[in-house]
């Protein structure tokens, strides 16, 4: 069973947007935005990304270090978006030991272990998604003026995503959009 922290970093808030003119033709799109938690930062790193971690490890023929530790429990720690340079921050209010290379390598690692995605946000800006596993269909809207990256999730796409792919002959596994915007 879940604690009453687990449960609230899972919910989402139910925010229904209108498009312009969308009332014409009956459509209303209902968008889901994560809701943000103020207990999420006392989220402790699930056991099955630890597990996976480590077999990944095992299977690299690396070691598990105290820093390494402190650094996925602190990109782990929250729901939101990161940028190496934030998870480096957090990782040194954990331990001020931490070096940068280390969370650089680190994050390399939970990238190719896939419990991190990587979004690329242009101009040499790259934030860090570490909620795809629990949600590996949703999608991001990013701000190309601010950074701001909001991440949201539609029934509607989930149905496209469905009906192309199998009318294409394939079977839908995940599904990720990008849309690049303005404030």
């Amino acid at each position: 069973m879940k604690s009453t922290a687990e449960t609230r970093i899972g919910a989402t808030c139910q925010r229904p947007l209108r498009a312009a003119g969308s009332g014409a033709r009956g459509f209303q799109p209902s968008f889901h935005f994560p809701c943000p938690d103020r207990d999420a930062r006392n989220k402790i790193v699930d056991g099955s990304i630890e597990e996976r971690l480590n077999d990944f490890i095992r299977r690299k023929g690396l070691r598990r270090t105290s820093q390494r530790d402190t650094i996925v429990k602190a990109a782990f720690s929250k729901d939101e978006h990161f940028t190496a340079d934030e998870l480096f921050d957090r990782a040194r209010k954990l331990d001020a030991e931490t070096s940068r290379a280390t969370v650089y390598r680190t994050l390399s690692l939970l990238v190719e272990a896939d419990l991190l995605r990587e979004i690329d946000l242009g101009e040499n800006q790259t934030t860090y998604d570490p909620n795809f596993l629990e949600k590996p269909s949703h999608n991001h809207l990013v701000c190309i003026d601010c950074g701001r990256v909001v991440e949201f999730e539609d029934s509607h796409l989930d149905l496209l995503n469905d009906c192309v792919t199998r009318r294409l002959g394939y079977k839908p596994v995940r599904q990720t959009i990008k849309i690049e915007a303005t404030c």
